[in-house]
């Protein structure tokens, strides 16, 4: 299996790669949604293979394989909002994720049940931070402020639920999931950017292009390798 696996991973990389160029070269962005689901697709595959694999019974990783068809849906809409620039678009993805996300939170406290007050206090901290970032930065957010807002609330609850999981249990599956989640909170922190900082550089679009994509991508790969080791 271990061969398997580098295969997939080298295979999951070089379809990042080609995504990452065709957000920077297709200016028209004709195959950039393409590039972007194949890639979603592929992680999408890996962790339905993977828990076929490494469980008899995939109702085991019911919880993350859902957050993760979530995330492929996220992926479709904020896809064609980056071609279309339609708010419709973002509205939808910013939804498909923020189930995405309350299906990752359920999934870990599945596994870790306990609570403690910063899993409550730092969360709510989310909310001061990204406002200050809206107003600090100037971030044209419109209708979708309020979305938004209500999302970073959850991303910081599974990165901070994340790192409870991995420091409690120390399994192989915590300590991929959890720095999954640290990395997935980085990456969407580049798509605030990316979507609404009016950057006076076009190369500066294009590194937050690339960051966003290959935290993210990344974070959702080591989300389906963790099922491998899933106990």
């Amino acid at each position: 299996m271990k061969e398997t696996v580098v295969i997939i991973s080298i295979v999951y990389y070089a379809l990042l790669a080609m995504l990452c160029i065709a957000a920077v070269l297709d200016k028209e962005k004709k195959y950039y949604v393409r590039f972007k689901m194949l890639t979603s697709t592929a992680f999408l595959t890996m962790a339905f293979g993977f828990a076929f694999y490494a469980s008899e019974y995939v109702g085991m990783q019911l919880l993350l394989l859902l957050g993760i068809v979530a995330c492929w849906c996220g992926d479709l809409a904020l896809g064609y909002y980056h071609k279309k620039r339609r708010k419709g678009f973002m509205l939808a993805g910013i939804g498909s994720f923020a189930v995405a996300h309350i299906l990752f939170l359920s999934f870990l406290y599945e596994r870790e049940p306990s609570v403690t007050p910063v899993d409550v206090i730092v969360p709510i901290l989310a909310f001061p931070m990204v406002l200050l970032m809206i107003y600090g930065f100037n971030l044209h957010m419109g209708q979708a402020r309020i979305p938004i807002l209500i999302y970073s609330v959850l991303l910081m609850a599974v990165a901070t639920k994340g790192v409870h999981t991995m420091l409690d249990t120390t399994t192989t599956n915590s300590f991929l999931m959890g720095f999954a989640t640290q990395i997935f909170w980085f990456s969407d922190y580049a798509l605030l950017f990316l979507y609404f900082y009016h950057a006076k550089k076009r190369t500066t679009k294009y590194i937050l292009h690339i960051v966003n994509h290959t935290l993210y991508f990344t974070s959702m790969y080591l989300m389906a390798l963790s099922i491998l080791f899933d106990k």
